[in-house]
């Protein structure tokens, strides 16, 4: 069994486990219809996001893994396409965490459906791929929001199981990627600004609730993870207590007077490995999956404060 269909089995393990609330994500029937499942290609369910033009709508997006995943990302389309600045024509996604460069193999479906929902209403005019909709995102924002409000109605939540099954029924089921039609640009460029500042805050804020034990850096803290949940939670409300948010501006000011802030990185203390490899080679990879997933995490434990 190759890599690919290791992590993607262990990673529809994981979503069954602990499914993503108003998400879909499974792998899509076999071409015949009578075959297994094919993992290297994924139905999901994107939501709309609560209280924005997009509320009660839920989007098909396929996912189509490569052979080399998770060393190389998989390929996102909406399908039918969406209209919206950062999907291209064909329905490909314009996205930097699913980009060549910004992929990192610690990263997952369940990261990538998150990025998907942002996306849908935090749209990224610093990458536009598909001109109507950029034009009127940036120009005509009347416009651009009762079209998106039209295409939530027309893809209500509650219809989407539906559908699914009526399109597989169909043979509708793209199995390959939608082809590029003549005259769209739906190559990915090579580095695709599709995160800023605010969205580097909030998966900030989002790592440090949900620590990813694919990506492990800091070797006590991540063994107390998998191995001691107990103490683990026990050090992070230790820390927590010790770093009160009523008293950040206060630290902040305090550590300015005694020129405490660096304004240059911290250079790593000898033995530590600092830096993120170009990339991890397979037989490492694989090595390290297996240690890993012999030890699946258990349920997270909840912290009385």
């Amino acid at each position: 069994m190759s890599l690919c269909i290791k992590r993607l089995e262990e990673e529809r393990k994981q979503l069954k486990k602990k499914p993503l609330k108003g998400f879909h994500a499974r792998p899509a029937p076999g071409r015949d219809g009578k075959s297994k499942r094919d993992l290297k290609v994924w139905i999901c369910g994107i939501p709309g996001e609560e209280d924005s033009v997009w509320e009660g709508a839920c989007f098909r997006a396929m996912l189509y893994f490569p052979d080399e995943y998770p060393l190389r990302p998989p390929r996102v389309q909406f399908d039918p396409p969406l209209y919206h600045p950062n999907v291209y024509p064909s329905g490909t996604v314009c996205l930097s965490i699913i980009n060549e460069d910004g992929w990192h193999q610690g990263l997952g479906v369940r990261e990538i459906l998150r990025g998907l929902k942002q996306l849908l209403d935090e749209p990224n005019e610093h990458s536009p791929a598909q001109k109507p909709a950029y034009q009127d995102f940036v120009h005509k924002k009347r416009e651009y929001y009762m079209r998106c409000r039209t295409e939530a109605l027309n893809n209500k939540s509650e219809d989407f199981l539906k559908r699914v099954v009526k399109d597989i029924k169909d043979k509708k089921i793209r199995y390959d990627q939608r082809p590029s039609r003549p005259g769209d640009d739906d190559r990915r460029p090579a580095k695709c600004s599709g995160l800023g500042v605010r969205e580097i805050l909030r998966g900030l804020k989002q790592l440090l609730d949900e620590p990813n034990e694919h990506s492990p850096a800091q070797k006590p803290a991540y063994q107390d993870f998998v191995h001691k949940k107990r103490e683990y939670y026990m050090r992070c409300r230790t820390e927590a207590l010790n770093n009160k948010s009523e008293d950040f501006l206060k630290r902040v000011v305090k550590d300015i007077k005694d020129k405490k802030i660096r304004y240059d990185q911290r250079p790593s203390r000898p033995g530590d490995d600092d830096r993120r490899p170009a990339k991890c080679s397979v037989a490492e990879f694989e090595k390290y999956s297996a240690s890993l997933f012999s030890t699946l995490p258990k349920k997270r434990r909840s912290i009385a404060k």
